[in-house]
């Protein structure tokens, strides 16, 4: 059973939680049903010390442990389900080993590993027996499938258009213009005595590779503030105005609470676009021009600029993206009535942004959804779909622009290996997997990055609506052609830009200001 899991102690919360299920002799288990059998079991301990199951093909289990708390597993559409610790054991992988890259093993090995996995179990009689009760069986071999390389992108920066090695272009943007940068002449620069030499090395490398980016830079104002909250509040109140284009604040270490004061004051108080640094980053001197390359780059995008580009060759399509004639929008839902309110005021104020910028309504409308599980596919399709269409009839009965849903998920369990030159590799940027889609192009599978660690990951797309036409191939191009375009990374993400800039503005609202920001930093990407 998958869910959130809560350990409790027998105390009288406890005692009320599991009133409702408690039986003579001891605890009674909500009633289970076997995924894909349709039977019911319902577990119980019933007696001094004994569990049995009533259900088909079940043995008796004997509990040791009298005293024992049960665990509760919140379990959707069933409501809490009481498991007993003893018959539980835990799977899957902490944070601290998916953070570890010596334990990853490249794509041959987890091959292997599976390969391995799988003989073991048809081999095992014991295993057999237990996969044939749950009516369950598994294949002898991995799945083999047929998939194809979407071609290489090309990316726009300034005057130059050049083809990326693979899925990094952090090499090729070195000493080109950006496409748009608007000029920087009143900044501010806040630090501690304690950073002082650190902040002037910043400022030298920040007018070095200012000029090669086509970044005109003035001379920051400097303000020292003393290490502490109260401090950086009022030198920012006594500094900071309506005529500050962008404030750069040096912490001198990474304490939340002081990084969050300094965002909900930029952000709602006195809106200003706004970068938060450590002092630790700045002290490592061989780094110093690659991290004051990232960091000029992100002010030039937080004040509206545009970093680089790819070729989109359909006309009118909104995607929403601030400061871009295409506009994509991704969707965040949380309960039903605030869901239905919220959607259709992002969609229809995404519309009359599109207008302003373009004198035109879209004729074609791309919408990114994320945070959908498999369960929530219809709900999309019964609830939003619905929902979006009165938000484009709100703007006119005669407006009837082509739309597209699709449904991103990131956390998806299937892996691929690609089979080249007699070796097992991770399936190049650009590879897609629709062999098995029926109809073809509605579900499929796109390998958007390239990791040099550990075996990539897929992101997988349902198109839930479609009226626009479009075949299948062009569709999955637009998609890949969308991780191209995220501004703080010189390289290609899981997902398209617009999901990943909806979570950053959600993360950064939900964890540090805790309120809605001013609309006067709508047109920016102050949230990256």
């Amino acid at each position: 059973m998958s869910g959130r899991w809560m350990c409790w102690t027998k105390s009288s919360k406890e005692a009320q939680l599991l009133s409702s299920v408690r039986a003579e002799g001891g605890w009674a288990a909500k009633d289970c049903t076997r995924q894909g059998t349709g039977s019911r079991t319902t577990p119980s301990i019933e007696g001094p010390g004994r569990a049995h199951h009533h259900g088909q093909g079940r043995n008796r289990l004997e509990v040791t442990d009298n005293n024992q708390v049960l665990l509760v597993s919140h379990v959707k559409k069933m409501g809490p389900a009481m498991l007993i610790p003893e018959f539980c054991y835990l799977t899957g992988l902490t944070d601290k080993m998916r953070s570890d890259f010596t334990i990853m093993e490249d794509p041959e090995q987890r091959e292997l590993r599976l390969n391995t996995l799988v003989n073991n179990i048809q081999k095992n009689e014991q295993a057999q027996m237990e996969l044939s009760t749950w009516g369950l069986n598994s294949d002898k071999q991995l799945l083999s499938v047929t998939g194809r390389v979407l071609p290489a992108e090309r990316l726009i920066q300034g005057s130059r258009r050049y083809y990326p090695n693979r899925a990094d272009w952090s090499r090729e943007m070195r000493g080109l213009p950006l496409i748009s940068a608007p000029p920087l002449g009143n900044w501010l620069l806040f630090y501690t005595r304690r950073n002082a030499g650190d902040v002037q090395h910043l400022l030298e490398s920040l007018h070095k590779v200012s000029g090669p980016l086509g970044i005109r830079m003035q001379k920051a104002v400097m303000v020292e503030y003393v290490d502490t909250q109260e401090s950086l509040l009022r030198a920012l109140q006594h500094n900071a105005g309506p005529q500050t284009q962008m404030v750069v604040v040096v912490l001198s270490s990474d304490r939340q609470d002081k990084y969050d004061r300094v965002k909900k004051y930029l952000c709602v108080d006195c809106p200003t676009p706004s970068r938060c640094v450590r002092g630790y980053t700045l002290s490592r001197v061989q780094q110093l021009m690659t991290v004051a390359t990232k960091i000029a780059l992100q002010m030039v995008c937080k004040m509206g600029g545009e970093l680089w580009s790819v070729e989109i060759p359909l006309k009118q399509l909104m995607i929403s993206q601030p400061g871009h004639v295409t506009l994509v929008l991704k969707v965040c839902a949380s309960r039903q009535r605030t869901r239905d309110y919220g959607l259709k005021m992002a969609l229809v104020g995404a519309l009359k942004d599109y207008l302003k910028f373009n004198n035109s309504l879209p004729s074609r409308i791309m919408v990114y959804r994320d945070g959908v599980g498999d369960g929530m596919l219809q709900s999309v399709v019964n609830y939003e779909v619905p929902q979006i269409m009165e938000s484009i009839k709100s703007l006119g009965e005669d407006y009837m622009p082509k739309l597209t849903v699709v449904v991103v998920k990131k956390r998806v369990s299937s892996r691929f290996f690609a089979h080249m030159d007699r070796k097992v590799a991770n399936p190049p940027p650009g590879t897609v997997i629709d062999t098995d889609a029926n109809p073809p192009g509605v579900d499929f599978y796109i390998v958007s990055q390239e990791v040099r660690i550990g075996s990539v990951s897929p992101t997988h797309y349902n198109v839930v609506y479609d009226t626009s036409g479009l075949k299948p191939d062009r569709m999955q191009r637009l998609t890949y052609k969308l991780c191209h375009v995220y501004y703080n990374w010189q390289g290609t993400i899981r997902v398209p830009v617009p999901c990943l800039y909806a979570h950053k503005l959600a993360f950064l609202v939900g964890q540090s200001i805790h309120r809605q920001p001013s609309n006067k930093l709508d047109d920016y990407l102050f949230y990256l």
